[in-house]
């Protein structure tokens, strides 16, 4: 019996492992680029399977169907998919070259790394194109083993990286798809099947694999070469001596430094420069090489380490009078302890810390293999509870009480892409005027929210945190907003604080002491003069054009990337209209203020949780599709480009090839209508899978969960869809009018349950979360696998091998479609943009009913 379907489970194992590695991409990727770029190529390296569609239709010699699918063909496709990811991984990781250099090592780094992630997408894409032409088994079965392996390869990613770290999950794909080599081999009649050479060299790939992480530590002092962020790099390997620990997990990738000390900003961020020599051990550590957190070895209680009550991070306890203690407090992104430590400084009796990283929150409790946990947990632990969980999620869970003196979340902008699309920021979530509520409603009267930002030219984006709290606050029907915020500035970073009440004259008198003492600015209190010169952020007004191109670009790489301009706009004083904007006297007086500025800083919601992305002001909604604001590196722009230019060649290069080749008219004309069909669908399909990833963020918890449930459960879906649609759909003569009515059924319900059911039940318990989550996206992955199947049973009777270019057509759309998901979602917000998607399918199943139609032959009179 495995025999006998021996290629259907060769392609199982096949679709597994691609998913699986395509989610690895991301951890990796995530190391060495940042994440635009890692979107970005992981989006146009898919293409691959696009191109495996067009040379399968193309080369009919190579891929015969008269008796089946060549077990060999096959065989040998999945061996070079397995081979090449097991050779791609490490020559990634060891190739001397990054986008950030300035010489031909920049030029040619992104098309390379294209080109390098391309090759196995299209060998995987080969067997799955070549499977679906020359099967006896109709496309929707097919869908359904290439799909439920897919599935099942994206359910254990999370396991994988966690357990056999990125690269012993490498090897796991690589034995995955040599699992399906040997069933396809046994699907084969040969009796030599070329194992005598091929084995070996796939135990040399093996090998390669596990060998170079300690070659890449002995060459690089980690193991992915990289000079993002190079400071930051620079800081854990010479100032504290390297790595002691590394951790992978489906968040993010964790390098923990030996402890030691170092009087760089980069470690010492946020701490006043009068401590600048005063001895701090700890370690440093880095989340997917572009951001940090710190540990600090405390030489005694909180309460007497003044560098503490000192830092940045302790603005919301400084203007407190001394005589009223801190009862609780909230900590947001809790990363190596710093605001905790912090608010024991102040004395503060009980902190709640909430981390969503799973291993950087085992390093907080204090890990069994970890040699010096018991010198950084000693002072952490007492009155503190620990919480591995999404921040938004758990103050659903409150249920709206007042509970803590402060909330503040300090730094926690890490810019990891958590998603296979890359495509989605989890940081988005925690900055939207509804998440400003959620932290509002869970404050103390008079308590204070505090958020920090790094504050850097145009500033856009510390304005926009600044205009969320004041619209905020004026929706909440506080007559003055200006009065109960502050904003503070240590010459990188600033403070935001949001008080629940106004801060009066006393408060503002500590506070201005204790910035006077430690060296800092106020960008705004409600006591400032009107006339009071603005704070300049990091590069104002002429700080570019003293700058040349040289030492830019050092900065960009070394430290500041993530809060410089990269179009290195010159701003002035009316770019940075804090005081006007919090002195105010009316929301329309701020509105008149906010229309003069060159950029849109109004608040952004859950439905648009873009907060990073600020277009020109006074554009209409179709600036979103400009790109330039969203993805401001040119050469991402470029490779956006050229997957737009490689879609249309995947679509035309075959329509013209029939045409050179003479193919009847009317079978090609035949062929050729279901092109808009399959785009569509592939466009769709993008479309709401990112949606539905969106919408269960929040509820699940976090874009973990989100990501371990959303992804699984649409494919599996889908595959029992296509299952379903192959066995009943295609056998119905009213197939058509019963596609339609389960298109918009199912849309509407899952609409519906999205808008009124899931916020109903966002405090429920984690497990009833996660049912529901299944139970909502299987259906609605089943839905989604209806439409391509059904339509294919209809093409395969007139030409078969067109399946494998029509699969292409949908996989190039695919690309389209994640790589356009954001500028559509900025644009028309989540709900919107899942309308969109059921418009696109309706519009898809419409021409269906169109192809069909002008298909049938004329009567004669």
């Amino acid at each position: 019996m495995i025999r006998r379907h021996a290629i259907l489970i060769g392609l199982f194992l096949v679709s597994a492992a691609s998913l699986l590695f395509e989610i690895l991409l991301t951890k990796f990727f995530g190391s060495k680029l940042e994440h635009h770029f890692t979107f970005a190529i992981i989006s146009t390296a898919m293409l691959g399977f696009g191109m495996a569609g067009t040379w399968v239709h193309m080369r009919p010699a190579q891929f015969p169907t008269d008796n089946g699918p060549s077990a060999d063909v096959l065989a040998s496709y999945a061996w070079k998919f397995g081979l090449s990811c097991l050779i791609v991984i490490p020559v990634f990781c060891f190739l001397p070259i990054h986008p950030l250099f300035p010489d031909w090592r920049g030029t040619i780094a992104l098309p390379l790394f294209f080109l390098m992630f391309a090759v196995p997408f299209f060998y995987v894409g080969v067997c799955v194109s070549y499977t679906l032409i020359a099967a006896r088994q109709g496309p929707g079965v097919i869908y359904f083993w290439d799909l439920l392996g897919a599935g099942i390869g994206a359910a254990i990613s999370a396991w994988a990286i966690r357990t056999l770290n990125g690269y012993g999950a490498t090897v796991l794909v690589g034995l995955i798809a040599l699992a399906g080599t040997v069933m396809y081999w046994l699907a084969s009649d040969k009796k030599s099947r070329g194992l005598g050479w091929r084995v070996p060299l796939y135990v040399l790939g093996v090998l390669g694999v596990l060998i170079y992480p300690g070659i890449g530590r002995q060459l690089y002092g980690h193991d992915v070469f990289s000079i993002k962020y190079l400071e930051l790099r620079q800081t854990l390997l010479l100032d504290f001596g390297g790595i002691e620990m590394s951790f992978w997990n489906a968040v993010a990738r964790i390098d923990v430094s030996k402890t030691a000390d170092s009087h760089k900003r980069t470690y010492r961020s946020g701490i006043p420069h009068r401590y600048e020599f005063l001895p701090i051990p700890g370690r440093f550590i880095l989340v997917d090489g572009g951001a940090s957190t710190r540990q600090f070895a405390l030489s005694g209680p909180p309460e007497e380490q003044p560098w503490l009550k000192d830092s940045l991070w302790a603005a919301p306890y400084a203007g407190r009078d001394p005589a009223v203690p801190f009862e609780r407090s909230l900590v947001i992104g809790a990363g190596g302890g710093v605001d905790v430590l912090v608010a024991k400084s102040y004395g503060t009796k009980r902190v709640d810390a909430i981390e969503l990283n799973p291993d950087t929150f085992k390093i907080l409790k204090g890990r069994s293999e970890d040699p010096k946990r018991e010198l950084y947990t000693n002072w952490l632990h007492g009155g503190l509870l620990l919480m591995n969980t999404e921040a938004r999620h758990y103050c659903h869970t409150l249920g709206g009480q007042e509970t803590y003196d402060v909330i503040e979340a300090s730094g926690v902008d890490t810019l990891t892409a958590i998603q296979s699309a890359a495509n989605a920021l989890s940081e988005n979530f925690l900055y939207t005027e509804d998440a400003i509520g959620d932290y509002y409603r869970l404050l103390k009267p008079g308590g204070i929210l505090s958020l920090s930002h790094g504050y850097s030219s145009p500033a856009s984006l510390t304005l926009r945190k600044f205009v969320t709290y004041l619209d905020f606050l004026h929706k909440q029907g506080v007559k003055d907003p200006g009065k109960s915020v502050v904003f503070i500035f240590d010459h990188y970073f600033e403070n935001g604080l949001l008080k629940k009440g106004e801060f009066t004259r006393d408060e503002i008198t500590r506070l201005e002491a204790w910035v006077k003492a430690n060296d800092y600015l106020f960008i705004y209190h409600p006591f400032m003069a009107p006339d009071t010169p603005p704070t300049r952020p990091i590069g104002y007004g002429d700080d570019y054009e003293r700058m040349d191109k040289r030492f830019y670009d050092h900065l960009a790489k070394i430290q500041y990337a993530p809060f410089l301009d990269p179009e290195q706009t010159k701003i002035g004083d009316d770019d940075i209209p804090f005081i006007k904007l919090g002195l105010a006297k009316s929301p329309e007086e701020r509105e008149a203020i906010l229309q003069k500025l060159r950029w849109d800083v109004h608040p952004v919601s859950d439905d648009k949780p873009y907060f990073y992305f600020l277009r020109p002001n006074h554009s209409s909604w179709t600036s979103a599709f400009d790109g330039a604001f969203m993805y401001p590196q040119p050469a991402v722009r470029w490779m956006f480009l050229c997957a737009l230019i490689a879609s249309i060649a995947l679509v035309a290069a075959p329509a013209f090839i029939k045409r050179k080749q003479g193919t009847g008219a009317e079978e090609r004309k035949t062929v050729l209508r279901a092109v808009p069909f399959f785009a569509l669908c592939g466009f769709g399909f993008m479309l709401v899978e990112n949606s539905a990833f969106l919408n269960l963020t929040l509820f699940v918890g976090g874009p973990l969960y989100s990501l371990a449930i959303v992804l699984p459960t649409v494919l599996i879906g889908y595959a029992i869809g296509s299952l379903l649609t192959d066995r009943y759909l295609t056998q119905s003569r009213r197939s058509f009018a019963w596609v339609v009515g389960l298109y918009v059924g199912g849309f509407v319900l899952y609409w519906a349950i999205v808008r009124f059911g899931l916020p109903m039940l966002i405090g429920t318990s984690w497990l009833t979360r996660v049912l529901v989550s299944v139970a909502l996206t299987v259906p609605l992955g089943a839905l989604l696998g209806v439409s391509v199947p059904w339509y294919m049973h209809s093409l395969k009777d007139k030409d078969t091998r067109s399946l494998a270019w029509m699969w292409a057509v949908s996989s190039a759309f695919n690309v389209l479609g994640s790589m356009l998901f954001v500028p559509i979602c900025f644009a028309l917000g989540r709900s919107v943009t899942l309308l969109l998607a059921a418009g696109l399918y309706f519009l898809a199943l419409s021409w269906a009913a169109f192809a069909r139609k002008a298909a049938l032959p004329v009567a004669k009179s």
